[in-house]
């Protein structure tokens, strides 16, 4: 189950300025709002209760009683090697409106550019291959030499980085070029690592697969993020029809 801290990032980008003081106030006060009725909350936030009503329908929550439920803390130890928990967190993340979005920027875009380093690089490679079928403008970099040729001989460009933790430096780097030039950013993260790439997105997506290291190897799984690509690939398809 998903907290309630990762379904704001999630949908943070969807949120008035309203709405995201009374999730920095929840995340703030939580053991106070647990015990906190609606109205009460309203009242701390200087809303009417109806305003939190909608908060909850934004983040999908079927109403408050659920809002407040999710205010625990659940253990990443104890959900990362279950494919059942990946799988079911990261459905509820898939956005379809988000979706609509980029499958039309892509289907303008001179260039679709797909970025990923490491053993990501291979979900990046395998839809790369899988969104050319549809239109015929993508191309993958690894963070190297080649991502810097492209930003600076191409037009048109949508750029997707995909990333689960979306903290290193070379990868923050790229994305500032990629704000720099205007050219619109759209990232494929975890939701539990709460990103700052997913920050600088213009449309951020998530998946759900935290961390898992054994032995001094990474063992994080893939899946999620292919869930999601998969998802927007799909959407593409529909699209085009």
């Amino acid at each position: 189950m998903l907290s309630f801290k990762e379904v704001y990032q999630a949908h943070e980008d969807e949120l008035t300025d309203s709405e995201e003081y009374i999730c920095d106030y929840i995340l703030a006060h939580s053991s106070q709002v647990k015990n906190m009725s609606i109205t009460c909350l309203a009242s701390n936030t200087s809303v009417v209760p109806n305003t939190i009503t909608r908060l909850c329908k934004k983040l999908n929550y079927k109403g408050y009683t659920e809002l407040k439920y999710n205010l625990d803390t659940f253990s990443e130890d104890s959900q990362a090697f279950s494919q059942r928990i990946l799988f079911e967190n990261t459905v509820k993340l898939i956005n379809k409106k988000k979706e609509v979005q980029i499958v039309n920027l892509f289907s303008k875009a001179k260039k679709v550019v797909f970025c990923a380093s490491g053993e990501t690089g291979n979900v990046g490679r395998y839809f790369t291959y899988a969104f050319n079928a549809v239109y015929n403008n993508s191309v993958f970099c690894s963070y190297t030499e080649e991502i810097w040729d492209i930003l600076n001989h191409y037009s048109n460009l949508i750029v997707c980085m995909l990333s689960f933790s979306g903290d290193s430096e070379q990868t923050l780097k790229i994305a500032k070029l990629v704000k720099e030039k205007n050219i619109k950013l759209i990232t494929v993260s975890d939701v539990s690592h709460f990103s700052p790439l997913a920050k600088m997105a213009d449309i951020p997506l998530f998946c759900y697969s935290p961390n898992i290291f054994y032995k001094g190897y990474n063992l994080t799984n893939k899946m999620p993020m292919f869930v999601v690509l998969n998802s927007l690939l799909e959407q593409a398809i529909n699209y085009q029809k």
